[in-house]
């Protein structure tokens, strides 16, 4: 969708409240090619890359 075929999946380990609704799961894009603002002050994702999502 993206077509990235480059950039690797990558995981990590936290707590989130998808644990409390059946058939979730929680989920944050990121993109390599941009700051990374992930658990900031100033949060924030480019709508462009919200919609590549």
């Amino acid at each position: 969708m993206t077509g990235d075929t480059h950039t690797k999946p990558v995981a990590i380990g936290g707590g989130t409240y998808a644990k409390a609704m059946p058939n979730c799961v929680a989920f944050g894009a990121e993109f390599d090619i941009n700051e990374s603002t992930m658990h900031s002050y100033n949060e924030y994702v480019k709508l462009d890359d919200l919609k590549k999502c």
